[in-house]
């Protein structure tokens, strides 16, 4: 890298070009030559060998000798390769002993205070990721029990993969580093034949899974939703063009919360539904994950699974199967004469208990309001959805993800279909921004899709105003 040989080395390449018949020849000769010396004491041809200019490695903590490095390597013509070591949680000790566990710290949350810390113990900092006790909302106790053994999503997740392991040969399940993310570490031991983390590579995983369900396998893909994205072009031609039976489970969908807007996962159900023969999932509640994924392994085509960072609610109901393109009625009778004479609140996923507590607080204000546990975002059961807007009543949908090509589109694109009229259709979701970042219950309530928000909109939509569809 030093600006004296640079100079040498490029006068070496005029003046053996300028050699008749044999200049470009020992010029190639001498480029091999310092090739193998380098290989031999440094490394790095592999990345020489695909045009970079490989550079390092470098201590990536001497912010002095960084900054000279970078000063040097501005200067090439060709790409460069900077290789740059670093220590993960270097400088606070129980990060550099237990690295993975702080991976993603909840430093300063619920009310923690930064200014009584203690950087070398690490008092103060929450561990377990997220602590399911706390991450209840408040609705009514009977629709939600916040218990401290409750399971979340995605331990409810873990728990039906590992029983339908236990019980069929053929399913596996792949990662893309989220293994503990995933609290997959039990299948990992359990069934290490069948348990394939392939690194920071999630369209790999996705191909992967598509080779296996070829082969006979019923193949798992459990990466959070965000990072799903990155396998997009698989999905369309690895798996949903050939119609091949991969589950995609999408954890994290929705508001995370801390982690910012690249973690939340708000923008599966518009980046997964124009796909053809792919059926999309969201369970309402802990009973419905199994269910759900008893069904995907069972179905013979691709299904994807959304599900939320939070306590998965345990709703007490006479619980009805999970068949295909079928809806859930939780207040409300089926049929035209038991339909609510308002209307009814229509949820896609992890809100379905606040739907339940809404009609509550709806009946107390006279207001007869229905819950409908959509289940299937794709295929849509039309038919029940869109039974209140066929009777004159209102219909409010709810989606923790992007409003723009979500759950409430695809039920505007069916009112549309039948020309139903669409201004008593009332959409609650994320609005076209990034959500930043904050506490999951927060955000939620900024953005209307929580408890009181489904009690405001239903408000308004059981009124003889005409509003618009978009909140």
């Amino acid at each position: 890298m030093n600006r004296s040989y640079l100079n040498i080395k490029n006068e070496v390449h005029r003046l053996t070009r300028k050699v008749p018949g044999f200049g470009i020849t020992f010029e190639r000769m001498l480029g091999n030559l310092k090739t193998a010396i380098k290989a031999g004491l440094l490394g790095g041809v592999l990345f020489e060998e695909i045009g970079f200019r490989y550079i390092g490695p470098v201590d990536g903590h001497n912010i002095a000798k960084l900054q000279r490095y970078l000063k040097m390597v501005r200067d090439y013509k060709e790409p460069v390769l900077f290789h740059v070591f670093t220590e993960k949680g270097r400088g606070y000790q129980p990060a550099v002993q237990d690295p993975t566990a702080y991976h993603a710290p909840g430093f300063g949350l619920r009310g923690l205070d930064f200014g009584h810390q203690d950087s070398d113990s690490g008092s103060g900092l929450q561990t377990s990721g997220f602590r399911l006790q706390e991450e209840a909302s408040n609705t009514n106790p009977e629709a939600r029990s916040p218990k401290p053994e409750a399971y979340s999503y995605t331990e409810c997740a873990r728990n039906a993969i590992y029983e339908l392991m236990a019980e069929d040969p053929r399913v596996c399940v792949i990662t893309a580093a989220m293994c503990q993310g995933n609290m997959l570490e039990v299948i990992r031991d359990m069934f290490p034949g069948r348990f394939f983390d392939v690194g920071i590579c999630e369209s790999h995983a996705v191909v992967f899974a598509a080779g296996l369900a070829k082969s006979g396998m019923r193949p798992i893909v459990d990466i959070y939703s965000t990072f799903m994205q990155r396998a997009y072009d698989h999905i369309f031609q690895e798996v949903s063009l050939q119609n091949l039976p991969v589950t995609l489970m999408l954890d994290r969908a929705g508001i995370v919360g801390p982690d910012g807007p690249t973690h939340n996962g708000v923008f599966d159900i518009a980046y997964l539904r124009p796909f053809p023969n792919l059926t999309i999932m969201a369970p309402g509640c802990a009973s419905d994950m199994e269910a759900m994924l008893r069904f995907a392994i069972s179905h013979d085509g691709p299904v994807a699974i959304r599900y939320p960072r939070t306590v998965a609610p345990t709703i007490k109901r006479k619980h009805q199967l999970v068949e295909l393109a079928k809806a859930e009625i939780i207040r409300g009778g089926q049929g035209l004469t038991a339909l609510p004479s308002d209307g009814m609140i229509t949820v896609c996923g992890g809100q379905l208990a606040d739907a339940i507590a809404a009609s509550q607080i709806l009946a107390e204000r006279g207001i007869n309001v229905g819950v409908i546990n959509a289940r299937f975002i794709k295929p849509l059961d039309t038919q029940t959805i869109l039974e209140p807007l066929w009777q004159g009543g209102f219909l409010v949908t709810v989606e923790e993800g992007m409003l723009a090509g979500g759950f409430g589109s695809a039920v505007l694109e069916a009112a549309a279909k039948e020309h139903l009229d669409t201004r008593r259709l009332h959409r609650i979701g994320v609005p076209d921004m990034y959500v930043e970042h904050g506490e999951r219950d927060e955000l939620l309530a900024k953005l209307g899709i929580d408890l009181q928000g489904i009690v405001a909109t239903c408000i308004t939509a059981a009124g003889n105003e005409v509003r618009s569809v978009t909140p």
